[in-house]
């Protein structure tokens, strides 16, 4: 089903969907996990000391 929505969609949207995924993926590759102690940490309410 997969295969039949994706040869029906425009190739624009698909060239964007896939040029914004791979600018993403560099991003994390290159930014966000080399810094992971100081960077993209989630915290839930209930880690934080008050």
């Amino acid at each position: 089903m997969l295969g039949y929505v994706l040869t029906q969609l425009d190739l624009t949207a698909l060239a964007w969907t896939a040029g914004i995924t791979v600018v993403a993926s560099l991003y994390w590759v290159f930014y966000l996990r080399p810094r992971q102690d100081s960077r993209w940490i989630i915290t839930l309410p209930e880690d934080q000391q008050s």
